[in-house]
């Protein structure tokens, strides 16, 4: 059962929808779930996927909550004109604070003390940002395609800190800060870099030392589109067989310590992403980078083939929800034993 919901909270008034459990199953009633608006998108996300995975986890027994963050899809508030930088701004963390406030009352509210909390891609990114502040309360993430770059050129203010660098082993997260750094020392990206103004860079040929250029090109995902498609797929080769261990220099760096410190604190994650797309070959740099040779089993990444950055082609939502399922099934602390029982499977789709 569906109801519409409103909150007050200091950051401003809410509107969401509220998905009542289906079953009543110990252990899933002490656990909510809280989806976040998937980047710009109103809470009920492209094609409804939003929509469909909460009806998905209150069938499985768990109480589930979307909410439209203060000045998306029904809740007032103000935004940047621009989506670019809009988008911008989610990924330096424009939602964090409330997010932590939103989970925070709906916990004092609700009685829940364990907490599911995700999204797709700006909604990923966030759960991952707000994560540290709220961890008492959460006992997995579900990100869907997760976006670990960072839009160039728009005005979300600094988004790069620096990283405390500590003695011994190099933790995940100290890794992917060196990765970055190495693609960062390329000899005409430490240049402008650096504001030395001895050589003049054309902003093509500035691009075209930008692995971001190459990614998006063999994805298809460049203005270049679908053309040439012999030559993407060779550098789709080069760039899937690369052994180098570094990170595109537009990288989210706190977001990618984010994640690796909550991966090494064995925090649930299920990663679902569209297979061979540009976030999908980011987040694997960063799966090499910081997790390889072994990722913890707490870190579960489930590749989808033949969709899209949104899952509505190719079947994906059903995979999505087959994968969900499996996670909630399969995970040691998600859900207790009797819990697990009652959820019900997804229909099968091949993805």
């Amino acid at each position: 059962m569906r109801s519409v919901q409103t909150l007050v909270t200091p950051n401003g008034h809410w509107v969401g929808t509220g998905h009542a459990p289906q079953t009543q199953q110990p252990g899933a009633a002490d656990t909510g779930c809280l989806l976040l608006n998937f980047g710009h998108m109103p809470r009920s996300g492209v094609g409804d996927l939003s929509v469909h995975l909460a009806d998905h986890l209150a069938a499985a027994g768990l109480s589930t909550w979307r909410f439209d963050f203060p000045g998306l899809g029904d809740s007032p508030g103000e935004t940047p004109a621009a989506e670019r930088v809009l988008f911008r701004q989610i990924q330096a963390g424009r939602y964090v604070d409330p997010c932590v406030e939103l989970l925070t009352e709906l916990s004092a509210l609700s009685g829940i003390k364990r907490w599911i909390l995700g999204g797709l891609c700006g909604g990923a990114i966030t759960s991952i940002l707000a994560a540290p502040q709220c961890r008492e309360l959460l006992s997995g993430l579900l990100l869907v395609d997760l976006d670990v770059s960072l839009l160039p050129e728009a005005d979300g203010g600094p988004v790069h800190a620096q990283s405390q660098r500590g003695q011994g082993d190099p933790s995940g997260a100290e890794r992917a800060v060196a990765a970055i750094v190495k693609e960062d020392a390329h000899p005409s990206e430490a240049n402008l870099a650096n504001g030395n103004e001895a050589r003049s860079y054309d902003p093509v040929l500035q691009r075209l030392f930008r692995r971001r250029t190459w990614i998006r090109f063999a994805t298809g995902e460049g203005r270049l589109g679908g053309r040439l498609p012999g030559l993407r797929r060779i550098v789709g080769r080069v760039i899937s067989s690369s052994s180098i261990p570094a990170l595109p220099s537009d990288s989210n760096q706190p977001l990618i310590e984010s994640l690796c410190q909550l991966v090494e604190q064995q925090m649930p994650i299920l990663s679902i992403r569209a297979k061979g797309k540009m976030r999908d070959l980011y987040a694997e740099s960063v799966d090499q980078v910081c997790f390889k040779p072994r990722i913890p089993a707490s870190y579960r990444v489930v590749r989808l083939t033949d969709t899209n950055h949104t899952f509505t082609s190719g079947g994906a939502e059903g995979a999505v929800m087959a994968a969900v399922t499996d996670w909630l099934e399969n995970s040691s602390t998600l859900l207790d034993a009797q819990a697990k029982s009652g959820i019900p499977m997804a229909e099968e789709v091949p993805a």
